[in-house]
């Protein structure tokens, strides 16, 4: 792992550190030093506050800093150029509360959703009723507790556009409370 993180600046991604995943299934990737908070948004404001001296003070041609996550815990680790693994700080995380689904009541009067599929990522199309398609959201995962929603509007009718342009802000905004509520939209 550390010679991955060594060969990620070595190819211009700068200082950063990489985060080997547990938490759900495997994974690995390389996080830039500018982008280190949105790794580290369930650790402590400590681990948060002393993540970028770490990242700061480590040789990158030769050293490494490793997130390693875990359902329970957050573990900061520095690796030495002798390859000597040295904890720079561990927390156990609290747990927490399982998502529910959304469910048709949350969206506005007379919107449906419909799976799909773009090749940013997951894709829901909204229809209303009267209205015809209204535009889809596509669901981006940027880094493993965080998603982007990225909405556009369908075509359509150039008379009908304001209102589904408008309901189709309701349905992000709901979207977007209920992804900070721990509500999920499963596409099911």
């Amino acid at each position: 792992m550390a010679e991955e993180a060594r060969a990620q600046y070595r190819v211009g991604q700068g200082r950063g550190l990489l985060v080997y995943d547990q938490s759900a299934t495997l994974r690995l990737w390389y996080v830039p030093m500018q982008e280190a908070a949105a790794a580290l948004a369930r650790a402590s404001e400590q681990m948060r506050a002393d993540a970028p001296l770490v990242l700061a003070a480590y040789e990158p041609t030769t050293e490494a800093i490793l997130l390693l996550r875990t359902l329970q815990a957050l573990q900061l680790a520095y690796v030495t150029a002798e390859g000597h693994l040295r904890s720079a700080g561990m927390e156990r995380l609290e747990a927490r509360p399982l998502p529910q689904q959304m469910h048709p009541s949350d969206l506005p009067a007379g919107v449906q959703a419909r799976g799909g599929v773009h090749p940013a990522g997951r894709c829901i199309i909204f229809d209303h009723v009267t209205l015809g398609e209204l535009g889809r959201v596509i669901v981006v995962a940027t880094g493993p507790d965080e998603i982007r929603l990225d909405a556009e509007v369908c075509a359509g009718n150039p008379a009908t556009r304001k209102r589904r342009g408008q309901l189709l802000r309701q349905v992000v905004e709901r979207l977007d409370r209920g992804i900070h509520h721990g509500l999920v939209h499963r596409g099911e």
